[in-house]
């Protein structure tokens, strides 16, 4: 529901994940293959002594230009991955409405997310069947909704909480004066997985 670019996301999870695969066969193939460990250490010769005519063959002042061009590309890279971790989670507001409003009273309306949350848990405060729940405010492509996450209780009903959310959800709507979309997400937390159920004998 937020910004979050997921299919970059899976990517570069998955390039980085093939690439240690890659490097871990490698390792143990070196370390077990003479064989390939010889032509492993000829070739990394070869790569060295190619660096160091490269490097004599680029003098810049009292140095190389090739460190240039390294801490350029070192410095792109940093900054690309600022930006991707800036990207990350976008989509989060603090204001459920916030529109101008058309009566002869000029002025603008705004709500903000965290009445959504106080309702819904004013509402559902003391129910034995559920042990908590979140709610964040999200705008995805020019609309504002809300993410609700219940955690109920061992045993609860999931068709009867979303019944009885439901219809607060409704009524959500009709006290700010606006369909809100809503993701309802039932979930097990630590809490869930750990709390025994209560039982009268």
């Amino acid at each position: 529901m937020n910004g979050t670019p997921r299919r970059i996301n899976r990517f570069f999870t998955g390039l980085v994940g093939l690439v240690v695969l890659a490097a871990g066969v490698f390792l143990m193939v070196v370390s077990a293959v003479p064989a390939v460990a010889q032509a492993w250490h000829r070739a990394a010769e070869q790569w060295v002594e190619w660096f160091h005519r490269r490097y004599e063959s680029t003098p810049l002042l009292a140095s190389s230009w090739i460190y240039l061009v390294a801490v350029a590309v070192l410095l792109v890279i940093v900054l690309l991955t600022v930006r991707w971790i800036s990207v990350q989670g976008q989509g989060r507001v603090s204001l459920l409405v916030d529109h101008a409003d058309d009566s002869p009273t000029p002025g603008d309306v705004t709500i903000s997310g965290n009445v959504a949350e106080q309702m819904l848990r004013a509402a559902l405060a003391g129910r034995s069947d559920l042990l908590g729940l979140s709610v964040g405010t999200y705008q995805y492509r020019g609309v504002t909704g809300l993410r609700v996450r219940l955690y109920p209780r061992k045993g609860a009903s999931p068709q009867k909480l979303v019944r009885e959310v439901g219809v607060l959800l409704q009524g959500l709507d009709a006290t700010v004066g606006q369909h809100t979309p809503v993701l309802l997400h039932l979930g097990t937390g630590t809490r869930a997985l750990f709390t025994r159920e209560e039982r009268v004998l």
